[in-house]
This record gives structure tokens, C-alpha cells and sequence, in this order.
């Protein structure tokens, strides 16, 4: 591609890359787009975290671009939103063009081929982090050759727009859906009793109030009958705890002054006897049988008190050494004991009362994680969160850029990452994410629509995806789908950038090459123009 190159600015950390238009897919889209922004926003400006969301609309629709109907209430000066439009005559060249409405990988590529962060997030718009998560990535943790995965929380569309973050999150974390996680998709993990009472409410409508008066009934009895036994037992403890204290501070009187006249009297008689053998050591220097007559006296009592100390400080002496020793021993032990716990957690015995279904999941998964060589990589919602660096984005060159549905697609680049022996790594709770549920979700689909929908749209199957993935991970050599152009990167597309509040027009958005420099086919855009600082 000709033209003059810079180098990337040093000010972006975090790239977040989206592809959507506005087509309100899914159902009032608008609304969860504008959410998903103002949150971002907000969270950089409180973990100082410098950076940009990079908006690629694929093939808009014709009327208003989603930059021209959002109302933004929230600026950033150390996070830029910027939309890339990819037109529709680029949407018509591609095959297949006419059954998928939006290339979703082949847009993330594009904006991932034009990002300036040093990390880069390959994520969806209809999403909200958890603190943890803008603060773990805010910060210097991250490491260039790991990619980051994160269990999806699905919630209901109906999350709360005009309240804080934190009631938003709270909100999200109280009427969680589903978890996605690597062994696959469940509900949340719920009490006993408020499955009992999910039960009880599809009882009949006589039955049900019945069974409702007794329980109220028992409950009355035994918090009545708690709140009795609380308070003679509260009485009882109270009596109990003060003869204690009088007793010790009685004991503790009358024992003070005898200990004090003990010790007054022991001291006195030491110093007794030492005065008294100094007046003797004239005559001990004179005679030498005083001092045999001396040691004769006194040797009984330097012997006995020789063979009280002695044993107790080899003894000491003894243990330490012991202790140094089996430090080994020890530590083999903690490495044991440490897996098997981990077992006993995940295997509680509560468990098969709470889910048999999914007890027996877990165990399965288990054992074939024994007999597969594979590694059972994350590929469960990695649409919605795959962090890597700019360098190992550039290296894979992205998504692999097939004329298909994007099922399937996205796991097939985590696997091309672990089989380039990039290191896989899951964000844990509290580190959460939250994806706003929408009528056609592949998850609320019924198996009808979902048949449907691959008779509709071409797609790769999950047998060719595993032969993919076996002999990526053999061979560990990634496939090498696309070419150096990947990203669009030869074609001149229009950018608007919204930074503290302010829109900022360019005719052509700037691409990476793959030495990470941006290149521009004029020197009418300098880099300074895109700079966050």
C-alpha cells in the first residue's frame, strides 16, 4: 500500500473491537449499544485506563450511522470511540453475501487491523464489564504471549439504564441467566430452597395457599421457639462470663501479692547466699579443703539442675533441626493435598442434591480430559472476550476470513493461538461480564429455529473445526487463512472519531502493517490528529 508510515501512538493501552450497525438486531439495539459505550467510558475515566473502542459498521443500512444517533452523556479524555464504516459494495464482493447481512469476523478484523492499542479486545456490543475486569486490564498485568478468556454471564434485556454502574452490576450479578464457562452452559449455581419454592409455585392454586399457611405456621414456631432459647442462653452465657471475670480477678489479687513477697523473698536469699560466699573466699583461697568441703555440699544440686536444662534445650535443638529437614516432606505433602481439595470442592457431596446433570457433566468432562491428549481450550462464548496483543493479533493475521456464518470461526482462532503456543488464561469471579440478552440469541433459540438457521446460512461444521484443531495442535504450526491485505487494509475507509465530546472526520482510516506502523496513503492526516492525549 504506498504512501508515508508512523509509528503507532505509545498513549493507547486497550483497543476494544466491535462490528454492528444499525439495524436494531435483536431488538431494541440502540439502547444496549448506548448502555455498552457509556459504561466503557465511564469505567476508563475511573481506572485511568487509556484507550479506544473501535466501532466497525459493516454494510449500514441506509438512513442515520449509529455515530449520528447516539447521545453520548458520558466523555473520556483518555478514551476515543471510533466508528469505521465498511460500505456496502466491499459487503457485496464478498461470496454469500446475500444470505449474511454482516461479516462479523471479517469487521472485527478490520478494526483489529487498525488498532492502536499494544493489547487488543475482541468483543460485542451488547455487553458490560465488572470493575475487576477494567481494572485488571487498566493495569500492567497483562502479558503479550497469554490469551485472556472470561466465563459470559447472560442476563435479561431489561437491565437498568439510568442508575449507577455499581447498581447496574448489582442488578446484573442478582438476575443472572446462564453461565457460559469452558465445560459448558449453566445456570447459575441456586439455593435448595429457592428451587423448593420455584416447585411450590406451580403447585395448584388451593393446594398452594394451604401449604403456605402451614409453612408461615412452623416458621412462626420456630423463630418463637429460637428467640426463647436465644435469650436463655444469652442469660446463662452472661451469668457464666461474669463468675469468670470475678473468679480470675479475685485469683488474680490474692495471687499478685504472693507472688511478689515470693520473689522478694528469693531474691533476698540469693543475694544472701552470694554475699555470704564472698565473705568465705578468703578462707577458700587459703584453705583448699574448704573449697572440696564446698562442691561436696552443693554438687547434688548442680547435677540435678544440669540434668533438668540439658535435655530441654537438646531437645530444641533437636526439633529445629527436624524441622529443617522435613521442610521437603512437607511441601510434597501441601502438593497432594492441594489437588485433592480442589477435588473434594468441586465433587461436594451436596451436589448431586442440587444437580445430578450436572455432577455427572463434571465427571465426564473429567475423564475426558484423562483420555484426550488435547488441551480443552476455552472456546465456549469467545465471540464475546478474546484479549490478546496487537503483535500476536498481527502474527495470526486475525480471524480467519471465510465467506461463512461466524459460527465456529471465533473458536477456530483460539485454537490457532494455543496451537502458535500462546499461553490460555480465564479471568476468575469476581472478574465477570455480563451479556444482555436479545429474542435471537443463539443460547434462547429453540432447536427448530436454530435448524433453521443453518439450512439458512453456510457455516463450518464442529467435525472439521476438531479436525482443525487436531492438526494445528500436532503439527503446532496455526493455518494461515488470509493474506497480507487481511483487514481490508488496501481499502481507503471512512473513520469518525468521537474524543471528549468532540467528532473528528477522516476520508481514510489508517491500517497497521505487519510490522505494527500505521500507514497512510496522504499526508493530509497526521498522526497527532489521532493522538488520545
Amino acid at each position: 500500500m504506498p504512501g508515508t508510515t508512523q509509528n503507532m501512538s505509545p498513549d493507547c493501552h486497550l483497543s476494544f473491537v466491535v462490528t454492528t450497525r444499525n439495524d436494531n438486531h435483536g431488538g431494541d439495539m440502540l439502547r444496549r449499544f448506548q448502555m455498552f459505550a457509556e459504561t466503557l467510558l465511564e469505567q476508563a475515566n475511573r481506572h485511568s485506563l487509556a484507550g479506544e473502542l473501535i466501532v466497525v459498521e459493516w454494510n449500514p443500512p441506509p438512513g442515520p450511522r449509529l455515530h449520528e444517533v447516539l447521545k453520548l452523556r458520558v466523555k473520556s479524555d483518555c478514551f476515543a470511540i471510533r466508528f469505521i464504516e465498511v460500505p456496502p459494495e466491499v459487503h457485496r464482493a464478498v461470496r454469500n453475501a446475500d444470505v449474511i447481512p454482516l461479516f462479523q469476523m471479517i469487521g472485527k478484523n478490520v478494526g483489529i487491523r487498525r488498532a492502536r492499542g499494544e493489547f487488543v479486545l475482541a468483543t460485542n456490543p451488547d455487553l458490560l464489564f465488572s470493575d475487576n475486569v477494567i481494572a485488571f486490564m487498566a493495569s500492567d498485568k497483562l502479558l503479550p504471549d497469554v490469551m485472556y478468556r472470561i466465563d459470559r454471564h447472560d442476563v435479561p434485556a431489561e437491565v437498568p439504564d439510568n442508575v449507577s454502574i455499581e447498581r447496574q452490576l448489582a442488578w446484573c450479578a442478582a438476575n443472572v441467566l446462564r453461565i457460559h464457562g469452558r465445560r459448558g452452559s449453566f445456570p447459575p449455581p441456586r439455593r435448595l430452597l429457592s428451587r423448593f419454592s420455584a416447585r411450590i409455585r406451580k403447585l395448584p392454586k388451593k393446594l398452594k395457599g394451604r401449604l403456605s399457611l402451614w409453612c408461615r405456621a412452623f416458621r412462626y414456631h420456630l423463630l418463637s421457639l429460637r428467640w426463647v432459647n436465644l435469650r436463655q442462653r444469652a442469660s446463662a452465657s452472661v451469668s457464666l462470663w461474669y463468675q469468670l471475670w470475678y473468679l480470675r480477678l479475685v485469683k488474680l489479687k490474692l495471687g499478685a501479692s504472693a507472688s511478689l513477697s515470693l520473689w522478694y523473698h528469693l531474691w533476698y536469699l540469693r543475694l544472701a547466699k552470694i554475699k555470704k560466699l564472698l565473705g568465705r573466699l578468703p578462707t577458700i583461697l587459703h584453705d583448699p579443703r574448704r573449697l572440696v568441703w564446698i562442691v561436696r555440699q552443693n554438687g547434688p544440686t548442680l547435677l540435678k539442675n544440669l540434668m533438668v536444662q540439658l535435655p530441654a534445650k537438646l531437645f530444641g535443638l533437636i526439633r529445629r533441626s527436624l524441622w529443617g529437614l522435613t521442610y521437603p516432606l512437607r511441601h510434597l505433602a501441601n502438593l497432594v493435598w492441594r489437588p485433592i481439595k480442589r477435588f473434594l470442592a468441586r465433587f461436594h457431596p451436596f451436589l448431586i442434591l442440587y444437580s445430578p446433570r450436572l455432577l455427572i457433566r463434571r465427571v465426564l468432562w473429567g475423564a475426558l480430559r484423562l483420555t484426550d491428549p488435547l488441551p480443552k481450550v476455552h472456546t465456549n462464548g469467545c465471540g464475546d472476550f478474546t484479549l490478546m496483543s496487537r503483535a500476536q493479533w498481527l502474527e495470526l493475521r486475525g480471524y480467519p476470513e471465510l465467506p461463512l456464518w461466524s459460527m465456529h470461526i471465533d473458536s477456530l482462532l483460539c485454537y490457532m493461538a494455543v496451537a502458535s503456543r500462546v499461553q490460555e488464561y480465564t479471568l476468575r469471579p469476581p472478574a465477570k461480564i455480563y451479556h444482555m440478552e436479545h429474542y435471537n440469541s443463539w443460547a434462547v433459540m429453540t432447536p427448530d429455529e436454530k435448524l433453521r438457521t443453518f439450512t439458512k446460512k453456510p457455516w463450518i461444521d464442529f467435525g472439521l473445526l476438531s479436525d482443525l484443531w487436531e492438526n494445528m495442535y500436532r503439527t503446532t504450526r496455526p493455518i494461515q487463512f488470509n493474506t497480507e491485505d487481511w483487514g481490508l487494509a488496501d481499502w481507503a475507509l471512512d473513520e469518525v472519531i468521537i474524543h471528549s465530546g468532540e467528532k473528528q472526520y477522516l476520508k481514510q482510516s489508517p491500517a497497521v502493517t505487519s510490522k505494527g506502523e500505521l500507514t497512510w496513503d496522504s499526508m493530509d492526516h497526521h498522526l497527532s490528529r489521532l493522538s488520545l492525549s
